[in-house]
Protein backbone atom coordinates (compact mmCIF):
# COMPACT_ATOMS: atom_id res chain seq x y z
CA UNK A 1 0.00 0.00 0.00
CA UNK A 2 1.67 3.44 -0.77
CA UNK A 3 1.72 5.99 1.62
CA UNK A 4 -0.03 9.11 1.50
CA UNK A 5 1.88 12.08 0.26
CA UNK A 6 2.37 15.08 2.59
CA UNK A 7 2.07 18.71 1.26
CA UNK A 8 3.79 20.56 0.39
CA UNK A 9 5.97 19.06 -2.11
CA UNK A 10 8.91 20.97 -3.33
CA UNK A 11 10.54 19.46 -6.70
CA UNK A 12 13.66 21.13 -8.46
CA UNK A 13 12.44 20.91 -12.38
CA UNK A 14 15.47 22.95 -13.16
CA UNK A 15 19.10 24.62 -12.57
CA UNK A 16 21.45 26.67 -13.72
CA UNK A 17 24.58 28.36 -11.92
CA UNK A 18 22.69 30.74 -9.89
CA UNK A 19 19.03 29.68 -10.26
CA UNK A 20 16.45 27.40 -9.62
CA UNK A 21 13.26 26.90 -11.14
CA UNK A 22 10.96 24.64 -8.29
CA UNK A 23 7.68 23.62 -8.31
CA UNK A 24 5.61 23.94 -5.69
CA UNK A 25 2.53 21.41 -5.10
CA UNK A 26 0.39 22.33 -2.04
CA UNK A 27 -2.28 19.85 -2.27
CA UNK A 28 -3.46 17.24 -4.93
CA UNK A 29 -4.77 19.78 -7.26
CA UNK A 30 -2.61 23.21 -6.50
CA UNK A 31 0.90 23.38 -8.40
CA UNK A 32 3.40 26.84 -8.64
CA UNK A 33 6.01 27.21 -10.22
CA UNK A 34 8.87 29.36 -8.96
CA UNK A 35 12.15 30.90 -10.03
CA UNK A 36 14.70 31.03 -6.79
CA UNK A 37 17.92 32.46 -6.85
CA UNK A 38 20.57 35.33 -6.76
CA UNK A 39 21.34 38.05 -8.93
CA UNK A 40 25.05 38.35 -10.36
CA UNK A 41 26.16 39.38 -7.12
CA UNK A 42 26.61 37.87 -3.99
CA UNK A 43 26.30 40.49 -2.13
CA UNK A 44 22.67 40.87 -3.70
CA UNK A 45 20.16 38.93 -1.05
CA UNK A 46 17.98 36.09 -3.02
CA UNK A 47 15.10 36.69 -4.83
CA UNK A 48 12.13 34.56 -5.74
CA UNK A 49 9.51 35.34 -8.48
CA UNK A 50 6.13 33.33 -9.82
CA UNK A 51 6.07 31.85 -13.41
CA UNK A 52 3.71 30.35 -15.36
CA UNK A 53 3.10 26.53 -14.50
CA UNK A 54 4.04 25.98 -18.00
CA UNK A 55 7.66 27.10 -17.67
CA UNK A 56 10.30 24.03 -18.07
CA UNK A 57 13.29 25.82 -17.77
CA UNK A 58 15.25 28.69 -15.62
CA UNK A 59 15.83 30.39 -19.06
CA UNK A 60 12.14 30.27 -20.22
CA UNK A 61 10.84 31.83 -16.78
CA UNK A 62 13.77 34.81 -17.38
CA UNK A 63 12.01 35.04 -20.86
CA UNK A 64 8.25 35.10 -19.56
CA UNK A 65 9.18 37.75 -17.12
CA UNK A 66 10.25 39.94 -20.56
CA UNK A 67 8.51 42.80 -21.67
CA UNK A 68 7.31 42.83 -25.59
CA UNK A 69 9.10 46.02 -25.75
CA UNK A 70 12.56 44.28 -24.21
CA UNK A 71 12.19 41.57 -26.56
CA UNK A 72 11.63 43.77 -29.40
CA UNK A 73 14.44 45.79 -28.96
CA UNK A 74 16.74 42.97 -28.47
CA UNK A 75 15.32 41.61 -32.08
CA UNK A 76 16.67 44.45 -33.67
CA UNK A 77 20.07 44.10 -32.11
CA UNK A 78 20.08 46.82 -29.54
CA UNK A 79 22.45 46.85 -26.37
CA UNK A 80 19.95 46.37 -23.71
CA UNK A 81 21.04 46.24 -20.05
CA UNK A 82 19.21 44.78 -16.98
CA UNK A 83 19.35 45.46 -13.36
CA UNK A 84 17.28 43.48 -11.20
CA UNK A 85 14.00 43.68 -12.71
CA UNK A 86 14.12 46.95 -14.75
CA UNK A 87 15.51 46.59 -18.31
CA UNK A 88 17.19 49.87 -19.81
CA UNK A 89 16.51 50.17 -23.47
CA UNK A 90 18.26 52.77 -25.56
CA UNK A 91 16.52 55.60 -27.04
CA UNK A 92 16.45 56.48 -30.52
CA UNK A 93 16.72 60.11 -29.78
CA UNK A 94 16.72 62.64 -26.39
CA UNK A 95 13.56 61.96 -24.81
CA UNK A 96 11.21 65.48 -24.79
CA UNK A 97 10.63 66.84 -21.28
CA UNK A 98 7.31 67.08 -20.62
CA UNK A 99 5.87 70.45 -18.94
CA UNK A 100 6.24 69.54 -15.91
CA UNK A 101 9.86 69.64 -16.07
CA UNK A 102 10.01 73.20 -17.39
CA UNK A 103 8.02 74.04 -14.31
CA UNK A 104 10.47 72.81 -12.75
CA UNK A 105 13.20 74.36 -14.20
CA UNK A 106 11.72 77.74 -13.71
CA UNK A 107 11.49 76.77 -9.98
CA UNK A 108 14.99 76.38 -9.61
CA UNK A 109 15.70 79.60 -11.41
CA UNK A 110 13.35 81.34 -8.84
CA UNK A 111 14.04 79.64 -5.62
CA UNK A 112 17.54 78.33 -6.62
CA UNK A 113 19.28 75.82 -4.33
CA UNK A 114 15.89 76.04 -1.97
CA UNK A 115 13.74 74.14 -4.79
CA UNK A 116 14.63 70.45 -4.99
CA UNK A 117 13.30 68.65 -8.17
CA UNK A 118 13.79 65.62 -6.26
CA UNK A 119 10.89 65.99 -4.10
CA UNK A 120 8.68 66.97 -6.95
CA UNK A 121 8.97 63.34 -8.79
CA UNK A 122 9.14 61.47 -6.03
CA UNK A 123 6.30 59.44 -5.42
CA UNK A 124 5.42 58.07 -8.74
CA UNK A 125 5.61 53.60 -8.72
CA UNK A 126 7.37 52.47 -5.77
CA UNK A 127 10.75 51.21 -6.72
CA UNK A 128 14.32 51.51 -5.18
CA UNK A 129 16.12 52.09 -8.06
CA UNK A 130 17.45 55.52 -8.46
CA UNK A 131 19.88 57.53 -10.60
CA UNK A 132 22.59 59.65 -8.98
CA UNK A 133 20.26 61.01 -6.64
CA UNK A 134 16.93 60.90 -8.89
CA UNK A 135 14.46 58.21 -7.90
CA UNK A 136 13.35 57.40 -11.29
CA UNK A 137 10.06 55.57 -9.76
CA UNK A 138 10.18 57.05 -5.94
CA UNK A 139 11.63 54.78 -3.73
CA UNK A 140 14.68 55.46 -1.31
CA UNK A 141 18.13 53.55 -2.48
CA UNK A 142 17.96 53.54 -6.02
CA UNK A 143 19.66 57.00 -7.47
CA UNK A 144 20.70 57.51 -11.29
CA UNK A 145 22.03 61.29 -12.87
CA UNK A 146 19.27 62.59 -15.05
CA UNK A 147 15.96 61.49 -15.63
CA UNK A 148 12.88 62.72 -17.50
CA UNK A 149 9.30 61.49 -16.35
CA UNK A 150 6.17 60.50 -18.61
CA UNK A 151 2.59 60.68 -17.82
CA UNK A 152 2.62 57.40 -19.97
CA UNK A 153 5.11 55.80 -17.60
CA UNK A 154 7.59 55.67 -20.30
CA UNK A 155 10.75 57.28 -18.17
CA UNK A 156 14.06 57.46 -19.35
CA UNK A 157 17.45 57.98 -17.35
CA UNK A 158 20.67 58.59 -18.33
CA UNK A 159 23.78 58.63 -15.76
CA UNK A 160 24.80 55.80 -13.19
CA UNK A 161 22.41 53.42 -12.06
CA UNK A 162 22.34 52.34 -8.35
CA UNK A 163 20.31 49.73 -6.38
CA UNK A 164 21.55 49.09 -2.86
CA UNK A 165 21.16 45.31 -4.16
CA UNK A 166 23.01 45.18 -7.58
CA UNK A 167 26.32 46.58 -8.76
CA UNK A 168 25.56 50.27 -10.38
CA UNK A 169 24.96 50.11 -13.97
CA UNK A 170 26.25 53.05 -16.71
CA UNK A 171 24.39 54.51 -19.09
CA UNK A 172 25.93 57.29 -21.14
CA UNK A 173 23.09 57.68 -23.20
CA UNK A 174 19.71 58.21 -22.49
CA UNK A 175 17.71 54.63 -21.89
CA UNK A 176 14.35 53.89 -21.41
CA UNK A 177 13.70 52.19 -18.02
CA UNK A 178 11.12 49.36 -18.11
CA UNK A 179 10.03 47.18 -15.42
CA UNK A 180 9.98 43.43 -16.06
CA UNK A 181 6.52 41.83 -16.56
CA UNK A 182 4.62 40.72 -13.31
CA UNK A 183 4.24 36.81 -13.16
CA UNK A 184 0.85 34.93 -12.92
CA UNK A 185 -0.20 36.21 -9.90
CA UNK A 186 1.26 39.61 -10.24
CA UNK A 187 4.47 41.19 -8.38
CA UNK A 188 4.48 40.55 -4.88
CA UNK A 189 5.22 44.28 -4.41
CA UNK A 190 1.25 44.93 -6.44
CA UNK A 191 3.01 47.06 -8.61
CA UNK A 192 3.43 45.04 -11.95
CA UNK A 193 5.45 45.64 -15.25
CA UNK A 194 4.94 46.84 -18.71
CA UNK A 195 4.32 44.06 -21.84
Amino acid sequence: MDEAVTYPVVTVVDRDRATLLLQVDTSLWVRRRFLVGQDSTYLAPPFVTQVFNRTQTVQEGFDSLMPKAVREAIGQGLDVKRQGDWFFVPCPRPPAKPPGLMWAAWLQKRLGEAFDPKVLYSNLTPTRHRVQGYSFYGYPGYLAGEVVYRVDSRHAVRGIVQAPDHPDLRLDEWHRAIRQRSGPWGMTSGQGGED
